[in-house]
């Protein structure tokens, strides 16, 4: 068998892992058949192929939650995209949930991936095709991580309110492991870290809050159970979430993780070319207006 010790990027490679030991995959060209399409009209194309046979127990020491996904990504550098590989079997066989040991995990690491999970809600709560169980989900997992993650910023072993994280960002991954697909704020964020090297907890911090306010106008409904969540009803969803990232002494820019102008054209490129661009609220599948949203981050 297969164990996993570690953030998110050794869950993925340890799956991916198990994945070409079944088909004897040794190159990234013998690797091209298996990962997900994203086609000309935004629509998404997986393979079929026969899923591996090891066992993979996973102990994350971070609060990404791919641990819980099937999907699992990597980044080709020939083209410098990210892509997703998925089969049912790539699913961990355990997952073993220890506060204890993720003390060891640098605190940016910690408060960024708590972060992304964090946004893993958002982006459920803001999906116009959720249901009743996906959004209660979402809506404890905000609770606990919101509470658990100021909490580790007051004592960082606090082993109470860690485990507290740990079980926020698995309920934050519900509806995504169910199916739900997320929005522009995930699709940025696997472009960012793909092919511009930003570590993927940032790249929640930075857009989370972007995304918030660009689909509000078409799920501000939707966005007022995060409000309701966060114990701020009568505040918008992404003046809570940019408070609550910048309490964690997160990064809020572009520019704080290295990019500027001349990066937004590119990066809208390989935005389009992700798997949830095109499953946002709010329509934005042309490179213009990709751009466009991207430069709200700056």
């Amino acid at each position: 068998m297969l164990v996993s010790i570690g953030g998110g990027s050794v869950t993925d490679a340890t799956k991916i892992i198990n994945l070409c030991l079944k088909h004897g995959l040794r190159t990234p060209e013998s690797m091209e058949p298996y990962h997900i399409v994203v086609n000309a009209d935004r629509s998404v194309t997986a393979p079929v192929f026969d899923g591996p046979d090891l066992p993979v127990v996973i102990i994350p020491t971070t609060l990404s939650g791919g641990e819980f996904n099937a999907l699992s990504g990597a980044t080709d550098k020939k083209v410098n995209v990210k892509q997703g590989y998925a089969h049912p079997a790539m699913t961990a066989r355990a997952i073993i949930i220890d506060p204890a040991v993720t003390v060891y995990t640098p605190e940016w690491i910690w408060f960024s991936t708590g972060v992304r999970a964090l946004d893993h809600c958002f982006e459920t709560l803001g999906a116009l095709n959720s249901n009743d169980y996906w959004d209660g989900m979402a809506m404890n997992g905000l609770r606990l991580l919101s509470k658990g993650l100021l909490a580790c910023r007051s004592n960082y072993r606090d082993l109470t309110a860690r485990q507290q994280c740990q079980m926020g960002a698995w309920c934050s991954m519900v509806a995504i492991v169910a199916g739900l697909p997320m929005g522009i704020s995930h699709a940025t964020g696997h472009a960012l870290g793909g092919s511009f090297d930003v570590p993927h907890g940032y790249t929640s911090c930075v857009m989370a809050p972007v995304a918030l306010e660009f689909n509000a106008d078409v799920n501000g409904d939707r966005q007022a159970l995060i409000s309701l969540a966060l114990g701020e009803p009568a505040t918008a969803a992404h003046v809570l979430a940019d408070r609550l990232i910048r309490a964690l002494d997160m990064p809020r820019s572009l520019r704080q993780v290295g990019l500027g102008e001349k990066d937004l054209d590119p990066l809208a490129g390989y935005v389009l070319q992700d798997i949830w661009c095109g499953t946002n609220p709010k329509p934005i599948n042309d490179r213009a207006a990709i751009v466009e949203f991207l430069r709200r981050a700056l």
